[in-house]
């Protein structure tokens, strides 16, 4: 009778693989706060068992620890509609000055620079691409935690890492040595954002991602990986499905492959930055932007200001201009600020639009903007 008992216990946990569900956000940063939170409320109905985010959780670029406290709690009511566990990664955003740093582990622990937890028959590791303002690597503390990590969960059936910076596409890293040490070990998956765009490609086995939940992007485009979106991931023993989720529709993962998403933008001007003095004390300036027509037939643009704040005037309110093929068309625009204070993820963006054709006849339409920036200042 024992051995019977036995048997069955056996077969059960032989039969029934562990199941389990997560959703895996990228930046967000207060960018297009109504897109990240169209993304919460969706990842809650879904019912994930927990989410993770790749980082660019707020603003930063501030020296001010009080400034960056408020940001953190905005953030964090951004996601109170999510009942499950939440899983933070620090982005260069979120740790940009060592001033602000100490209001990111106020927020989320003094163990989340880096560290890893198991979830069923999976372990995630959660690493930090800015440890110390270090952006765009991983020192050496951090490397020789994260192989006795990998060395204390070989046996578990999968792997996972997140770290906000895609170290694999960057050519000023040596991402290779990192590579061969992650073949070691079941990784299945490495989560990454940073670039505003999507981007799979799998490497030796290991399915490398590049992530954007609502971070601005030059060009939304969805077929060519310029959209907003989360990644939904089932695993199943050992068996892991991942499905792109955007704004209109959902993908299988591997629907972008590679650096096509850098097709997208050579159709249009590329993304500009308008870089801005503080504007506390008012601004009335003019700004120009280039409209590039890279397509053989006529384009109309359609450009519009875009501001919640109506302390921000634009005069000329909106343009729509027709641009030649092969031609380019430049447009100055006046921006005036009245003064006061302002937080500097609010600033504003010029949104353009145009259309093209796809292949038979499908009309494909191209949103990209402007930007302003205001830099930090040390108080």
């Amino acid at each position: 009778m024992k051995k019977f008992f036995l048997f069955i216990i056996v077969f059960l946990s032989v039969s029934f693989p562990q199941q389990f569900r997560f959703a895996v956000w990228g930046d967000s940063q207060f960018q297009n706060p109504e897109v990240f939170e169209e993304t919460v409320r969706r990842t809650e109905l879904l019912k994930p068992d927990f989410v993770i985010h790749v980082g660019d959780m707020i603003h930063g670029y501030t020296y001010s620890i009080e400034t960056a406290r408020r940001q953190w709690k905005r953030f964090q009511k951004q996601i109170e509609p999510l009942s499950v566990p939440f899983y933070p990664t620090p982005g260069n955003h979120d740790v940009t000055t060592k001033e602000i740093q100490p209001a990111y582990l106020e927020a989320w622990g003094r163990n989340k620079l880096y560290y890893s937890f198991d979830y069923e028959n999976s372990h995630f590791i959660i690493l930090n691409t800015g440890l110390d303002q270090n952006f765009d690597s991983i020192p050496p503390v951090e490397m020789n935690w994260l192989k006795k990590d990998l060395e204390r969960s070989k046996n578990k059936k999968n792997i996972f890492i997140s770290m906000h910076s895609p170290l694999h596409l960057n050519s000023d890293y040596n991402w290779k040595p990192v590579h061969d040490l992650l073949r070691k070990y079941p990784v299945k998956a490495v989560f990454t954002g940073h670039y505003h765009f999507y981007d799979f490609r799998e490497i030796d086995g290991i399915e490398y991602y590049c992530l954007n939940s609502s971070g601005n992007m030059g060009v939304y485009n969805e077929a060519a990986g310029s959209s907003h979106h989360f990644l939904w991931i089932t695993v199943d023993g050992n068996n892991i499905n991942t499905t792109v989720v955007t704004k209109t529709n959902m993908y299988p993962h591997d629907y972008m492959l590679g650096m096509k998403s850098q097709i997208s933008p050579l159709m249009l001007e590329k993304d500009a930055t308008i870089v801005i003095a503080d504007p506390s004390a008012g601004i009335d300036t003019t700004v120009t932007l280039i409209l590039t027509n890279n397509s053989d037939m006529n384009k109309k643009f359609i450009i519009r200001p875009l501001t919640n704040d109506y302390r921000w005037k634009f005069p000329w309110n909106g343009y729509s201009v027709n641009v030649n093929p092969g031609s380019k068309e430049e447009l100055d625009m006046k921006i005036i600020f009245e003064g006061g204070k302002t937080e500097p993820g609010d600033l504003p963006s010029v949104e353009i639009k145009t259309k093209y054709y796809l292949q038979e006849n499908k009309v494909s339409e191209h949103e990209y903007h402007l930007y302003l920036f205001s830099p930090p200042v040390i108080t």
